[in-house]
C-alpha cells in the first residue's frame, strides 16, 4: 500500500520538473528576445542587467569582447539595426546552467548601405540569485546560399 502511495507522488514530482523546466526554458527565450530588441533600439539597459559582470563574446573572427566593448557596439551609429529576429532558438538546461542556441536576421545600415545579416549564435546563461546572467556568447555569420 505504501508503494501505490509514493507513485502518484513520484508522478507529480516529475510533472512539476518537467513545468519548471519548461519555464526556465521560456523565461531563457523571453531574455534573448529582449537582447534582440535592445539592440534594435540601441539601448544599452537591459545589456548591463542580462550580461554578467565578467561576460565575454567571441565574434565571427575569433576576436574577444567584453561587456563594455559589446555596450559600446551597440551606442556606434555607424552601424544602425533596424530589426532582429531569433529564429530556431533551442534551449538546453543543466540545472543553474544552460545553453542556448539559434539563428538570428538582422537588417540594417552602415557605411556601406543597407543590409541583412544572417547570423549563428550561441549564449551561456548562468543561474546566479535566482537571476539569468549570460557569461558567454559567440556568434558567427552564415554564409549566404
Amino acid at each position: 500500500m505504501r508503494q501505490l502511495q509514493l507513485v502518484p507522488a513520484l508522478l507529480l514530482a516529475a510533472a512539476t520538473s518537467g513545468l519548471a523546466q519548461g519555464g526556465v526554458e521560456q523565461s531563457l527565450r523571453r531574455l534573448e528576445d529582449e537582447w534582440a530588441r535592445a539592440v534594435v533600439r540601441r539601448d544599452p539597459a537591459p545589456l548591463r542587467r542580462l550580461l554578467s559582470e565578467d561576460f565575454v563574446a567571441t565574434d565571427g573572427r575569433g576576436q574577444l569582447h567584453d561587456k563594455a566593448q559589446l555596450i559600446a557596439a551597440l551606442e556606434d551609429p555607424s552601424d544602425t539595426v533596424e530589426s532582429a529576429v531569433n529564429e530556431d532558438v533551442q534551449v538546453h538546461v543543466y540545472g543553474a546552467a544552460a545553453v542556448v542556441v539559434g539563428r538570428a536576421v538582422e537588417k540594417g545600415r552602415n557605411k556601406s548601405g543597407p543590409y541583412v545579416r544572417r547570423v549563428r549564435w550561441t549564449d551561456t546563461w548562468v543561474q546566479r540569485a535566482g537571476q539569468w546572467r549570460c557569461v558567454a556568447s559567440h556568434t558567427s555569420l552564415i554564409a549566404p546560399p
